[in-house]
This record gives C-alpha cells, structure tokens and sequence, in this order.
C-alpha cells in the first residue's frame, strides 16, 4: 500500500521505483501473511527534489551606490551557495545575496552563484554589474563667508580629487585654481578660500580630477615643422586626455586629444599647429574607468572608408549606425553586434565611397 491504498500488482518482498519522482514520495506498508498469523510494517519515501534558483539580473548602477545580486532557491535544503567574480571564488560571500554597500569602478565585472543541494545537483546563473558614469560630475551646493574666507560647499566621491577654481570676471574666462587636488569624502564638503571675501564679485567652479598629479607622465616634447609632439609614458589598458592652454599660469585647459590608449610605453600625441604658440603648455590626465554608456574616440579615414572608434566594456555588445544627414532621423545600422573588448574598438564601414557626408553612433545593446 502507499499512503493506504493498495498498490496493484505488488505482490513480491520487495518493490522497486525507478527513476524515482515527487509523485512517489509517500507511506509505504507491506502486509504479510502466513498459515498461523500475519505481520505488517511501513516507511517513508522522501523525495529529495532537484535544486533550482531564479536567475541573477544584470544591473547598471552609480558610482559608490549601493547593489545587490540574489537568487531564491527551491528544492529541498539547506543549500550551499558559491559567489564568484569573473571566475574568482569570494570567500566571503556564502549567503543567496551578494551586497556592495558602496560600489567602485572596480566592482564591474560577471557575478556567478553556484547552488548546491543536499542530492548533489548545483543550479547556476549569472549577471554584470556595470558601473555608470553619469553622476561622477561635482555639483555645488553653497558659498558661504566666515570672516575674510569663502566657504564652497560641493558633492564629492570617495577616492576621487577635486580643483576649486575662481574667477573675478566670468567674461573673461580666466580662472584661477584656489586649491587643488581636493581628496572627495564621499558626501558634501567643503573648500575654503583663505581671503576671498575681499572682492566685491567672485564666481567659484570645481572641477572633477581625471589624475591626482597633473603631467604625471610627460617625457618629451618636439617640434615638427609647425606641429608640437608631446611624448608621455603609458599603461596598458588605461586611456589619457591631452590638453592645452597658451597661458602657462592660468586660464582654460583646451583637448588636444581624447582617450588615446596606453601601450606600457611612451605613447606620442601631435597638437597641429601648436609649434607656433611659444607660450603653449600641456597635461596629460588619467580618464577614468570606461565601463560606462561607448564613447566615440573618432571616425576617421583608412583609405577610402570611415573606421568609427570606440570605447567598450569587455563581454558587452554594440551597434554601429549611420545616417547622412542629421535633420532626417534615418539612421542605418551597419554592422551586426560588435563585441566589446574592454577597450577601444575600431569599426571599418566598407563600401561607402568616397566624397560622401556620414555620421555616425554607436548605442550599447541590452
């Protein structure tokens, strides 16, 4: 019998269930009889079910902002759970949850949750954290005096450095740096001015440090017919801003060049023209980390067709489109997805010929 009913057909010492499922767990008993009397006896049959989760959903979350990844397991426990980092056990993380009380940009990466019943079977899934970039800009959020120092109050973000700027006449464009390299504590704080109430009319601006230490990398610079070539020192795998201005001491830094890529050696930037301006200085700034939404670092001509460069995140998907004109609202996608490979891609468009106007965008895929 099973659970009181009798089972037909069962009529041996022994009976056998294979392959074994939940619809077979239940009370067994067995009733046997003998010229003189009889003897009954019964057991449980558990059915341990096979271990299964909810999958892990990728997210896209702010710079030092909380995130979380979980799975809910089903089955029968208690469960083990393994977390991993592009492949990488975390030792520490042994719950359903995996939680960043404050994300860096070294936290992008793929998030693995391997969950072990106690039969044996393992349930896995998946997702990226992808940190943004939109929120790294400072915003102000007060001046304030305190005796013959202004007080400028600004957001900040741990790990990051800041410029506090001033300037008397905002047509002039001239700025004057009051206090650099401003570590950020991660919450509102304050840059003071020692005497700067003394003006009548001052305007105050801060400004986001790509680098702690500004042309930390410069080795070189020569001229080449009315060009300058500015040499520095690079990493693999991180990317540099070139900038500009004629005036040595003060004024608006200019690009020359954005995200150009380090190759572990000296890397080479030409500023056209710049051989000519005998007062020209330059910088070279770390970009942050390029985890975020692509940036287009070109197009630019190989021959007779357009190559659109890049940034990428390495795992993630893109599509390049084009249109001809911007007023029209057609744009045409021209490549199937383009992988990222974490870090600039370039893309060749083959085939538009020449004397042609194209833009050009590229859109990262979900």
């Amino acid at each position: 019998r099973k659970d009181g009913a009798i089972l037909a057909g069962r009529t041996n010492s022994s009976i056998t269930l294979f392959p074994v499922s939940a619809t077979d767990a239940g009370t067994y008993a067995v009733s046997v009889s003998g010229a003189c009397s009889s003897a009954s006896n019964s057991a449980t049959l558990t059915v341990a079910a096979t271990t299964s989760i909810t999958p892990l959903l990728n997210q896209t979350n702010n710079l030092n902002m909380p995130a979380t990844f979980s799975t809910a397991a089903s089955g029968v426990g208690p469960f083990a759970y393994v977390w991993r980092k592009n492949g990488v056990l975390i030792p520490s993380a042994m719950g359903n949850a995996l939680t960043f009380d404050s994300v860096t940009m070294a936290d992008a990466a793929i998030y693995t949750v391997d969950v072990t019943g106690p039969c044996g079977t393992t349930a896995s899934s998946s997702a990226s954290l992808t940190i943004a970039e939109g929120d790294l800009r400072p915003r102000l959020t007060g001046v304030s005096v305190a005796g013959a120092n202004v007080l400028v109050s600004f957001t900040s973000l741990s790990g990051r450095f800041y410029r506090l700027e001033s300037a008397d006449n905002l047509g002039s464009n001239q700025w004057t740096t009051v206090t650099n390299n401003i570590p950020g504590a991660g919450g509102i704080m304050q840059g003071v001015h020692v005497g700067g109430a003394g003006a009548p009319t001052r305007f105050y601006r801060i400004e986001l440090l790509t680098s702690l230490v500004e042309n930390p990398n410069i080795t070189g610079q020569q001229t080449a017919g009315g060009d300058s070539i500015i040499n520095f020192t690079s990493a693999a795998g991180e990317f540099y801003r070139v900038e500009r201005r004629d005036n040595p001491t003060n004024g608006l830094w200019e690009l020359v060049l954005d995200l150009v890529p380090g190759t572990s050696g000296d890397v080479s930037v030409e500023d056209f023209g710049g051989a000519s301006q005998t007062n020209r200085v330059y910088r070279v700034l770390l970009v942050p980390g390029i985890a975020g939404p692509p940036r287009l670092s070109g197009p630019f001509v190989t021959g007779s067709d357009p190559v659109v460069r890049f940034t990428s995140v390495a795992g993630r998907f893109y599509q390049v489109e084009s249109t001809g004109a911007l007023t029209n609202g057609g744009w045409t996608i021209v490549t199937n997805p383009v992988q990222g490979s974490g870090r600039l891609v370039d893309f060749t468009d083959k085939g538009t010929g020449t004397n042609q106007i194209r833009f050009y965008r590229v859109g990262l895929l979900p």
